[in-house]
C-alpha cells in the first residue's frame, strides 16, 4: 500500500470511527429514554427511514441527512445539519484543519459525504437495538464509492451482438451538485453548529485526495445522475 492510499484509508476509516462514536454517544445521553433494545431499535429505524427525492426516482434520502425530517419534503428542514453528521465532519475532517477559513472556493462538500454515509452505515449497525458483534464494512471506496454496473439489457447492434453499456450507480457523489448548490449563509450554519465539537489544533495540513477511474475500451458508459440536483430550503 503506498504513503497516498495509506493516508487515504485512514482518513476514510477515521469517519468510520468518529461515526461509530456519535451514535454510541446519542444513546448514551439519553440512556433513561432509550432504555430497551426496543426503544433503541425505533431511534435506529427513524434516522435510516428515506424517501425518494422525487416521484419515480431511484435516489433516496434519508432522516439522518436533515435537521428535521418529515415523509412529505415540505416538512424537512436543514440539509447536511444532523448532529450526528456533524460531529463526525468536525471530528474526523474539521480536527484537521489549521483554520477555518470562509471556503468560498472550496467548501469541503466530499467531508460531508462522508460523514453521510458513515453515519448510514453505522446506524445500520445497531438496527437491532443493539450494537452488532459482527465488524461492519469496511467503510471502502469499494463498499461506498461510486461503481459502474454493466446493463444486461443493452441495445443489440448491427451484427447481432449486445453492445456493451456501463452505467455510473452514484452511490457517494448522487449529492454533491446539491451540497455545491448550498448558499454560503448555509454553510456557514454547518461550520457554526459543527464547530461546537471540536477544538480546531494547530500546524495540521488538511487531507486532499483525487480518485481516477479507468474506462475499458469499446464500452459505452451512461451517467444517468450527473446533473442531479435536490431542491433544498
Amino acid at each position: 500500500m503506498g504513503l497516498v492510499t495509506a493516508r487515504m484509508h485512514n482518513y476514510r476509516n477515521n469517519f468510520a470511527k468518529r461515526a461509530m462514536g456519535s451514535i454510541e454517544l446519542l444513546i448514551k445521553k439519553h440512556k433513561k429514554e432509550l432504555d430497551t433494545k426496543e426503544k433503541i431499535a425505533e431511534l435506529i429505524a427513524y434516522y435510516l427511514h428515506n424517501e425518494p427525492v422525487q416521484p419515480d426516482s431511484d435516489v433516496c434520502t434519508s432522516a439522518f441527512h436533515w435537521l428535521e425530517w418529515g415523509e412529505d419534503p415540505a416538512g424537512r428542514k436543514g440539509f447536511g445539519l444532523n448532529q450526528l453528521v456533524l460531529r463526525t465532519f468536525a471530528l474526523a475532517h474539521l480536527s484537521h484543519l489549521n483554520d477555518i477559513d470562509d471556503f468560498t472556493v472550496d467548501k469541503p462538500v466530499g467531508a460531508l459525504i462522508y460523514s453521510m454515509q458513515a453515519i448510514g452505515c453505522m446506524l445500520e449497525h445497531w438496527k437491532s437495538g443493539e450494537k452488532s458483534e459482527n465488524k461492519p464494512p469496511a467503510f471502502s471506496s469499494d463498499n461506498f464509492g461510486d461503481k459502474w454496473v454493466e446493463d444486461a439489457k443493452g441495445a443489440v447492434g448491427i451484427r447481432g451482438k449486445v453492445l456493451k453499456k456501463r452505467i455510473l450507480v452514484r452511490r457517494a457523489t448522487i449529492f454533491v451538485e446539491s451540497l455545491k448548490d448550498l448558499k454560503d449563509e448555509r454553510w456557514d450554519e454547518i461550520f457554526l453548529r459543527a464547530c461546537r465539537f471540536v477544538v480546531l489544533q494547530p500546524n495540521k495540513e488538511r487531507d486532499r485526495s483525487s480518485s481516477t477511474t479507468e474506462i475499458e475500451d469499446e464500452t459505452r458508459d451512461e451517467d444517468p445522475d450527473a446533473d442531479f440536483r435536490m431542491v433544498l430550503d
